[in-house]
Formats: C-alpha cells, structure tokens, sequence
C-alpha cells in the first residue's frame, strides 16, 4: 500500500475476531494509584498542520506532546495534508515535545511477515536517531492494529506501546495497548469532551490522539478551535498533562 492510499481494516471474519482477542494476549499490566488524573496529547502521522495549531497551542499552557512519527511521511502531502519534514520533527524534539516511534512505512503491521513489520519498525527508529534525537520511548502501532507477536516482539524495545482502544485507564493499564480516545472533528469530538470532563477525581490516565489540525480537517482530524475546547476541558478537570512517556514513568513510580 502506498502511503497515500486511505487505510481500511480488513473486514475478513478471521481479521475480525483477532482484533478482539488480540488486547487481551501478551499483555504487560500496570497497576497504579495517582492522586490527579493525567492526560496525554499525542500526535500521529506527523501532518504540519499539528505543529501550528496544535503542538504550538500546548506549548502557550507548558504542556508536551508525544508525536508519533512515520519518517516515510516526511514531506509528502496526502488526505491529512502537508506532512512535517525532519526540521519539524527536530524542532519539536527541541521545544520539549516527545517523538514517539511508528513504522517506516506506516503500513498495518499485521499484513505484513513478522520480521518484515518489526524491520520496517527498527528502520523507522534508525531515521529517527539520525536526526540526534533520543531514543523513542513509547510506540504507537499504524492504525491502531497489532498482533500478540507484534507486541511481545516490540515490548523489548519500548516502555509502552499505544494503541487506539478508547476510554481512560482507571487504576491500571495495558503498556502493550495503552487505550487512546481520538479527538476526531464530527461526532466523535462530544465522547472526548464526556471522558475529559469525568476525570475529576479519579485515579485515571486518558490519552487523546488526532492527525491533522485545520480548518477543514480529515475525518482523523479536528480543527483548531476543537483543540481549545479540548485544552480548556483539560484545564478544568484539574488533570496534570503529561507526555505518554512521562505519564509511564509517574505511573511506575507510583506502582501498586
């Protein structure tokens, strides 16, 4: 599949009930007890649009990202638009956010041999690293999709793996498939704004993820005006916001 082609899972009976086993094998479970509750901004694909309307709006509250970067999008254009090209990425490694790793080719890690999507995963790192940027801590997997052999495989390079399951993680967490809310334009965007507003007072971590950030967004996307409710939900929750690897290592510290 080229990078540009519009993805869609694989509607087979087969595919579909191993999405459903796949969360619940190979997991890596962390219990834990925050007194705050925290949420993670992340971003995926690594369209341009994000940095001005999004990563720059964080930035005016001191808040971070993670940005999840497929390097083979670097520069293109495609249905999310203009794509960051290296001295984003670097440039926002540089302004504090985190640069999380995706595949290369950003295609489904599922339809392809298992040394060839763990290949195309370590390739991606390797850019990543050429730009003297830091090992990437956490991973989110291309389109959300996974395989227990993926995770067990990619558990031994991250910290955490993200998928995109949605809803907050009360209490504990799945570091193989950490759940992410899309905060996606359209009907999608009223959940995000119910999950933040039920965060006060609870022991949960809530990860959001989107893609572009214009005025006329993707269906994967959302405008800019949709990201300052979002961050003036956040605000009045009282929720700490955190890169999601910062988010883990809080969690482990406060282990159960």
């Amino acid at each position: 599949m080229n990078p540009d082609e519009i993805y869609t899972p694989s509607k087979s009976l087969r595919k579909r009930v191993l999405r459903r086993l796949v969360p619940y094998r190979q997991q890596r479970l962390l219990n834990f007890k925050i007194d705050r509750p925290i949420v993670s901004f992340s971003f995926d694909d690594c369209p341009k649009s994000a940095v001005k309307n999004g990563l720059h709006k964080l930035d005016k509250e001191g808040w971070k990202s993670t940005v999840y970067i497929a390097s083979k999008l670097l520069g293109i254009t495609n249905h999310l638009g203009l794509h960051m090209d290296e001295l984003d990425v670097t440039d926002a490694h540089n302004s504090g956010h985190e640069i999380g790793g995706h595949s290369y080719s950003h295609m489904d890690l599922t339809e392809m041999p298992l040394d060839c999507a763990i290949e195309d995963v370590l390739k991606n790192r390797d850019i990543i690293r050429s730009l003297k940027i830091p090992r990437c801590r956490t991973f989110a997997y291309p389109y959300g999709q996974t395989s227990a052999e993926v995770k067990k495989h990619l558990s031994k390079e991250y910290d955490g793996l993200r998928g995109i399951i949605s809803g907050p993680m009360i209490g504990r967490v799945d570091l193989n498939q950490i759940q992410s809310t899309p905060l996606f334009t359209g009907k999608c965007f009223e959940e995000v704004l119910h999950q933040i507003n039920g965060l006060s007072g609870q022991n949960a971590w809530l990860t959001l993820f989107t893609h572009d950030v214009r005025e006329s967004p993707s269906e994967w996307g959302c405008t800019p005006a949709e990201i300052d409710t979002v961050i003036a939900a956040v605000k009045a929750s009282g929720a700490e916001v955190l890169t999601v690897s910062d988010a883990i290592t809080k969690l482990k510290a406060n282990s159960l």
